[in-house]
């Protein structure tokens, strides 16, 4: 009989061993079915595509002239530009410190060489160069954004 006993009592410890294991892995099944959907998980809102502005151009004005010594023979560049931005702030700051623009301009451009301008990495020099030039003087200026592209209206090596 007291082999009986035992034997219930050792079927009725694996039960409760049993439920309480059954117990632990559906807890641990919902906590991580919660913790996948709350924290988690593919959302179904699509992430917001960052909204590009139009591009808007205004014209340097007057064309920039600079002199270089070339062979012993004085040449000149005589060229005009327009400038891409995406905000029209920009373009008003550029017309408003025009006077500067156009002086750093003068004087950056007249330090490149003529020979080196004709070429097709020259003129993307000029551009470049001209590029950095505006959004430099803007920077200084405090102006919140920056001109994207400088681009050439007339180009006259001669």
């Amino acid at each position: 009989m007291a082999e009986a006993e035992a034997a219930e009592t050792g079927a009725k410890s694996k039960k409760k061993l049993f439920v309480i294991i059954g117990i632990v892995v559906l807890a641990l099944l919902i906590g991580g079915g919660a913790a996948f959907f709350l924290l988690g998980g593919e959302s179904s809102e699509e992430p917001a595509e960052a909204v590009k502005l139009p591009a808007l151009y205004q014209p340097l004005g007057e064309p920039i002239i600079t002199t270089y010594s070339y062979k012993n023979r004085d040449r000149f560049m005589q060229v005009t530009f327009s400038v891409m931005a995406r905000s029209q702030s920009v373009l008003d700051a550029v017309t408003l410190h025009m006077p500067t623009i156009r002086n750093r301009l003068i004087s950056e451009l007249g330090k490149m060489d003529f020979e080196q301008m004709q070429t097709d990495s020259g003129r993307l020099a000029i551009l470049s160069t001209s590029k950095e030039v505006i959004n430099t003087v803007l920077k200084n200026e405090a102006v919140e954004g920056e001109v994207e592209q400088v681009l050439f209206m007339n180009l006259v090596l001669q």
